[in-house]
């Protein structure tokens, strides 16, 4: 397992990954800032922490490009988007990619040393905080889980000679299933749904229902106590899909969440240290992980990037 470091010094963007038309886009602190998979209906539907592009903005070049900084600006200002985190002053931030596709975030706060690694397992998201205690007592630490998000359909479900298909109206419902948080849009349908779990565990979430047509803010924090030199880890699960899209959540991670997870078999990256090599392999890579959607037995979609915005948008990977 290669462990490529991106320069904190250079201009940055979000860090893409994803696997089978699963695919994600987060900040430097581990906040999920889109989250996208394949719908049989609409095409692409996404997770975003910010409103539904809107229907009859789609010849408005002006207000296209405006909305396409929401995303930049979620990235600029860390921990905007949903997702695990731990609260605190960050400093000593280093990101990185295992294998050259799979983020890696360390950073400290306090008296601990902070590990958040992302993987997609059989059509999931899956991120994995690892607290660990550097000082010769007991310390605690909170943890942030949560944010604001809305379930829609990517601004672009089909470009045709007649236009893009009618934008549905948004719908966010916020709701706790078998102690697993979901988040439906039925005028999709789709539906988002995640997990919570401390040292492998499942804890069940609980928070108040609600519906609303603009994003829903949900938070679930968490308080561990971390005993002298040891180490602790949470876990979020999230799936995005159709309607049909199963919750039940296994109780207890097994290997496949607990273990390293086996490389993603796309465009193998050797971890030599050479930006032209890199910039090849990444290139690559972005293509079949994020622009590779699998419609149907034999037959992939292959999108220009990932967001399916009008006008493009992440072109340059």
């Amino acid at each position: 397992m290669a462990v490529l470091r991106l320069d904190p010094r250079r201009p940055q963007k979000t860090l893409d990954f994803g696997r089978d038309g699963i695919i994600c886009s987060i900040g430097l602190l581990g906040d999920i800032t889109s989250l996208s998979s394949y719908h049989p209906v609409y095409g692409i539907v996404t997770a975003n922490p910010f409103e539904q592009f809107p229907g009859d903005k789609f010849w408005d070049s002006t207000f296209v490009r405006g909305y396409r900084q929401k995303f930049l600006g979620c990235f600029e200002e860390m921990g905007s988007g949903f997702g695990l985190r731990v609260s605190g002053d960050v400093t000593d931030l280093s990101v990185g990619l295992v294998d050259g596709k799979c983020p890696r975030i360390n950073y400290r706060v306090g008296a601990f040393e902070v590990e958040s690694s992302f993987t997609v397992v059989d059509g999931e998201i899956v991120n994995t905080l690892t607290v660990t205690n550097g000082r010769g007592r007991t310390e605690g630490v909170d943890i942030h889980f949560g944010g604001k998000l809305s379930i829609n359909r990517a601004s672009y479900g089909q470009l045709t000679e007649a236009g893009p298909i009618p934008m549905p109206p948004c719908l966010n419902q916020l709701r706790t299933r078998n102690g697993s948080l979901t988040i439906h849009n039925p005028n999709l349908p789709a539906t988002f749904a995640c997990s919570l779990y401390v040292d492998g565990h499942q804890v069940h979430l609980n928070v108040p229902r609600r519906q609303s047509s603009e994003p829903i803010c949900f938070s679930a924090p968490r308080h561990l106590v971390v005993e002298p030199r040891s180490r602790r880890q949470i876990t979020t699960i999230c799936r995005l899909g159709s309607a049909d899209l199963k919750f039940n959540f296994p109780h207890i991670l097994d290997e496949r969440y607990v273990l390293p997870a086996t490389p993603i078999p796309t465009f193998p990256f050797d971890g030599e240290n050479k930006i032209e090599k890199f910039v090849v392999q990444r290139t690559l890579d972005y293509i079949v992980s994020c622009c590779c959607i699998p419609i149907e037995d034999g037959a992939v979609c292959i999108l220009t990037d990932h967001i399916a915005l009008p006008l493009g948008w992440h072109r340059d990977n």
